[in-house]
């Protein structure tokens, strides 16, 4: 990589992208990932200036993961129908413009709104970078092309979690949302004028079983959401999830019909992809738990200052950026299977010593900063393989994969959120909730054994 010049070369008939091309498309995963994750550690900030509690402010965090998890597989899809960099300059862009209504909101109400808009929105980004680098670079690249993504995604964490705890501190919660209207208008920019456009692709499709698909994902993330709020989210959470779930099997069943269902149901019986997708819901749903629970212990138990709490919530990111980076050549040599199998290994055990020194009382100091880093590189190295599995060569449909990845990896983030919400609504305590993280990974390293998986071309395994 790089040879000399900053370039991926493409082999096999597939291009080279350019060190100018391959710095946009990572400008673009810095902003989407720094927006996605800015709000996590001022959460109590922001609660406190609308007088909500936890249970209730969750919707902050959940409208905009809940939207961007469902309206994903559709991202992709009219991505490629409307060519991919436009689609992506669209994105950033209105990002952008909501990111200043969210700093003006009025009230709580139009704040969630704004953050579902958003997330519709931000949907383009991960899929359309995901897909670019994909279809043009070189086989043999992939796995490093991933690392850099993973690692660009990671930084724009490593830079969100503790500018976001500074920004409320010095000048209020609203300054979060300000932040990110430059990252998204120079992404945006650098798109529009660096990446070369990828033609549309006259792609058909069944709407009818593309809009059940989307709205039942979006119901039954919305009521897992509504679920956490409390006993009145309950009463509507619990209806709206059953709603989803059927719309979603009714959509299934309709697309093994069509000839043009928007993700093909053969699609999911993939080893590979079900084992990335697998390890990036676990891989999401544990970041959004760690930054955001962690802040919230250090602020809300310890009085610990929030610009303070994400300095050691830094300890994630930081860590996630060096290794994703290496992820890249350990995939090389090891393949992505056992790079998967190791980071969620990892992942289990930071959650136990998070577990433990919440238990003690812990506030700010190594232990705590240290358990956080080794879940951070667990993190890095489940995101990096899953990012590779889902991406390989030979996918009859690499958007519908995209998408489909996407779909159950952004849902993790909705998920992490609503569990967060309802084991410290019902007065659960922080151990308590690191600890079910922790058997969550164990788990999810159990069944990810068990699945089977092809061995990629060229000597690198698919995860």
């Amino acid at each position: 990589m790089g040879r000399g010049r900053g370039d991926l070369d493409g082999r096999g008939g597939q291009g080279r992208v350019g060190g100018l091309t391959l710095a946009a498309l990572l400008s673009a995963t810095f902003a989407g990932s720094y927006y996605s994750n800015v709000a996590l550690v001022p959460l109590a900030p922001i609660l406190d200036h609308f007088h909500t509690g936890v249970g209730m402010g969750v919707l902050v965090l959940g409208a905009f993961a809940v939207t961007l998890a469902a309206t994903t597989p559709l991202a992709s899809h009219l991505g490629d129908r409307g060519g991919w960099t436009r689609v992506l300059v669209a994105g950033l862009a209105v990002v952008a413009v909501g990111s200043v209504a969210a700093a003006l909101s009025p009230s709580f109400a139009f704040l969630v709104g704004v953050r579902v808009v958003q997330g519709a929105a931000a949907a383009v980004i991960v899929p359309g970078v995901m897909i670019h680098l994909s279809t043009t670079v070189a086989e043999r690249d992939r796995p490093f092309a991933m690392g850099l993504w993973s690692s660009a995604n990671s930084l724009g964490r490593l830079v969100a979690v503790p500018l976001g705890g500074l920004l409320a501190s010095l000048a209020g919660w609203s300054s979060v949302f300000w932040s990110s209207v430059p990252a998204m208008g120079i992404a945006a920019l650098a798109i529009f004028f660096l990446v070369p456009r990828k033609p549309p692709r006259p792609i058909v499709t069944d709407w009818s079983s593309a809009g059940g698909l989307t709205a039942g994902a979006a119901l039954g993330l919305g009521g897992l959401t509504a679920l956490s709020t409390g006993v009145d989210g309950a009463v509507a959470g619990v209806p709206l999830m059953v709603a989803g779930a059927a719309l979603v099997a009714t959509a299934w069943r309709r697309g093994a019909r069509a000839s043009h269902p928007l993700v093909p149901v053969g699609l999911l019986r993939s080893p590979t992809l079900l084992r990335s997708s697998l390890g990036g819901f676990v891989q999401m749903a544990t970041i959004m738990v760690d930054i955001t629970a962690v802040s919230l212990y250090l602020v809300r138990s310890t009085g610990t200052s929030p610009a303070t709490a994400g300095l050691v919530a830094l300890a994630f990111p930081g860590v996630m950026v060096v290794v994703s980076w290496l992820a890249g050549y350990a995939m090389r040599r090891l393949g992505g299977r056992r790079v998967f199998s190791w980071g969620l290994g990892l992942l289990a055990v930071g959650q136990v010593l998070i577990a433990l020194a919440t238990a003690r009382g812990v506030g700010v100091g190594p232990l705590l900063a240290g358990a956080l880093g080794l879940a951070g590189g667990g993190a890095a190295l489940v995101q990096t393989s899953s990012a590779g599995g889902a991406t390989r060569p030979g996918a009859a449909d690499s958007s519908a994969a995209v998408g489909a990845f996407n779909l159950i990896r952004f849902s993790g983030t909705a998920a992490g959120a609503a569990w967060l919400a309802i084991v410290l609504s019902l007065g659960g305590s922080y151990p308590l909730l690191f600890a079910s993280c922790a058997a969550v990974a164990v788990g999810s390293l159990a069944l990810s054994s068990r699945l089977g998986g092809e061995k990629m071309p060229l000597g690198v395994k698919s995860p």
